[in-house]
């Protein structure tokens, strides 16, 4: 027992806390548990309707078959109705699971890994990604012995094994909803089972059902329901009205942590909730959340559910607070972001790059937010923090737009050296992902910049830079040009034998090799070499 307990611990895995409640389904957990562990059959699907409790059935399985100590390569849970929309960004929680690594992307790597260890993929609302046929042809080639679990709305077709989940047995459907009307301060007693069962009857036995009517128990007696039902089916309020129903039951502390934790776009850990929400024993707060299942925890995060967000953002709004804690956050997300970036440097490289993945959707809001209200210097202190942690995080086009904003607010600001930097920090990524026209295009604009703040060190960094591209595009007699203006400033400012001027001196031989010149190339390279 205790070897399987550690084997437990020693596989990797991100699954969702298990459903509460969650009713046995025992049949369905074996069959879809012996369709997976059987070689031959490289996937399985659960379809059924919204709401008929696919999603708490894969779970429940994964963490079955994860206590059981089964693929010991590794369980990952991806939310295909979330972020995990692509084959991409699926890899990329995949390799950030199993300790692949997070950006970027080695399909390969991912592909060897799965088929030397065996791992389990779940793949929830897979049909919000159905339509995607390169996702389609990797799940048809799953490498063996790996396995992927997938739950959709519609039969998707793929070759394996597929179960139709079906209502509730009336056994189970009572269960679910004497456990849900439980959470909602309502005590079913055993005498009342016959009538619970005539109301899970007449909503078809779907748990979703089941426990929305369980829900307005709370506010009727059971036959008063039983009737209504009967009479006009199950009247199933607006999302907005159930959650008000649901919030007007909450203590005045668990209203206040519900509100604020909507200004997190992807959820918060301790110290953020903390320092943030300013509600005094939040973890309390958080328990009563939980009973009402308002929130989730995954890998200590804390977050609202999705369709929740909208809703608590609102009441926020209401309670005259949005202002408030919308700016708590980004400025604590903005401290986060250049702790982040100070430890690029040091030998704790990767507590920024953590910090990069696993805090971008907030610092992103949290110079989005300093942008509308049109403080510029925080948009800019984002800039410069967020251009390096998501270089080294690999997430490209997020570090375009914080670049681009924060030249544009350094514009605003009038600030010549500012906007001089960022427009070479923004250079230098063009350069990077081969846009070397538009990298020509920023290079020469911050050159400008930087003689009309009589910058002259970084002139040199900027000519150096606009030769490089110069030099990719085969303009050899530009490249020459601008590789020796930025070594008389270099060899004026630091001296000859700085390694900055080693530089320089290495690029002017490169150019010279490349027009043919060996002879003139190779002082340039034995000055570099000395």
């Amino acid at each position: 027992m205790d070897n399987l307990a550690s084997e437990q611990k020693q596989i990797p895995h991100n699954l969702p806390v298990s459903p509460q409640p969650f009713v046995d389904r025992e049949k369905e957990i074996r069959e879809v548990t012996q369709a997976l562990l059987d070689p031959y059959i490289p996937l399985v699907t659960v379809t059924g309707i919204g709401g008929i409790g696919k999603t708490a059935l894969a779970q429940e399985v994964a963490h079955r078959l994860l206590e059981q100590g089964q693929f010991a390569g590794g369980i990952c849970w991806l939310d295909c109705w979330g972020s995990d929309n692509t084959l991409d960004a699926i890899l990329r929680t995949i390799q950030t699971t199993l300790g692949l690594g997070g950006t970027p992307v080695v399909r390969e790597e991912v592909r060897r890994y799965l088929r030397t260890n065996p791992c389990l993929l779940v793949l929830d609302g897979y049909d919000a990604v159905a339509q995607d046929m390169e996702l389609l042809a990797f799940l048809e080639r799953m490498p063996e012995p790996s396995k992927a679990l997938l739950t959709s709305r519609q039969d998707i077709r793929l070759h394996g094994w597929t179960l139709a989940l079906d209502s509730l047995t009336k056994q189970d459907a009572v269960r679910l909803f004497v456990e849900a009307a439980e959470r909602h301060e309502v005590e079913v007693p055993s005498e009342q089972n016959p009538l619970v069962a005539e109301i899970c009857r007449l909503v078809d036995g779907v748990p979703m059902a089941i426990q929305l009517a369980a829900a307005q128990a709370a506010s009727m007696s059971l036959d008063t329901l039983r009737q209504r039902i009967a009479q006009v089916g199950l009247k199933v309020p607006s999302l907005e009205a159930t959650l008000r129903q649901s919030y007007s039951r909450l203590s005045e502390r668990a209203k206040a942590l519900f509100r604020r934790l909507a200004v997190f776009i992807d959820g918060a850990d301790d110290k953020a909730v903390e320092n943030v929400c300013q509600v005094e024993g939040w973890r309390e707060a958080w328990s009563e959340l939980v009973r009402f299942a308002l929130v989730r925890e995954q890998n200590r995060c804390y977050s609202l559910r999705a369709a929740i967000q909208p809703f608590a953002l609102k009441l926020l709004e209401e309670a005259g607070e949005r202002e408030k804690y919308e700016e708590r956050a980004a400025e604590y997300f903005l401290a986060l972001a250049q702790f982040g970036e100070s430890k690029l440097d040091t030998d704790e490289a990767d507590i920024g790059i953590a910090i990069a993945r696993n805090k971008r959707g907030n610092m992103l809001a949290g110079q989005e937010w300093y942008w509308v209200h049109e403080r510029w210097e925080e948009v800019i202190a984002y800039g410069y923090a967020l251009d390096r942690l998501l270089d080294v995080a690999g997430f490209w086009e997020d570090r375009l737009k914080v670049l681009q904003r924060a030249v544009e607010a350094s514009k605003r600001k009038g600030d010549a050296g500012e906007q001089a930097r960022l427009l070479h920090n923004l250079a230098i990524l063009h350069h990077e992902l081969g846009d070397y026209a538009v990298a020509l295009g920023y290079y020469q604009e911050s050159l400008a910049a930087f003689r009309e703040a009589d910058d002259r060190f970084n002139q040199a960094s900027a000519l150096n830079n606009l030769g490089s591209t110069y030099h990719v595009l085969g303009q050899m007699e530009k490249a020459l040009e601008c590789y020796q203006q930025a070594l008389a400033i270099w060899e004026k400012q630091l001296g000859p034998e700085h390694p900055q001027v080693a530089v320089a001196v290495n690029n002017l031989g490169s150019v010279l090799r490349d027009l043919g010149d060996l002879a003139g190339a190779r002082p340039y390279y034995e000055r570099a070499l000395a």
